[in-house]
């Protein structure tokens, strides 16, 4: 239902924080805008929460319903991407975060915490803690 853009502000923060970013109107019609700008997969759910994950200026900012407003870093989204689809390409990953494929081997390779494990064309991503 919620993606259906029927909704009411459980959380008052979160949606002022949508209304000052330009991306809310009135209660629950915001929804639609959000799902319309940035699809359906900005949205993570969890028992004690909802988390969205907003590209903004070209960086992700993380909004849950429990906490301040967190922009993550470049690692933090990669990271994110690959838990979400170990297949994930280098290309998608800089899509994501806006930087060059070359600038996204340098961050995972200074990361120390992911590695690319098999071939080419059926190797995966693990992240190693």
């Amino acid at each position: 239902m919620f993606l259906k853009g029927i909704s009411k502000p459980i959380n008052p923060e979160l949606a002022s924080i949508f209304m000052k970013i330009g991306d809310a109107e009135e209660s629950g019609k915001g929804i639609n805008t959000i799902v319309n700008t940035y699809s359906k997969d900005v949205f993570e759910y969890s028992d004690t929460c909802l988390i969205i994950n907003i590209p903004y200026n070209g960086k992700v900012m993380e909004v849950t319903s429990n906490e301040n407003v967190h922009q993550k870093s470049d690692i933090e989204i990669i990271i994110s991407l690959i838990q979400k689809n170990k297949n994930v390409t280098l290309k998608d990953m800089a899509r994501s975060i806006n930087r060059s494929v070359k600038t996204v081997q340098r961050i995972i390779n200074e990361s120390g915490k992911i590695k690319y494990v098999g071939s080419s064309k059926l190797g995966h991503w693990e992240i190693t803690e």
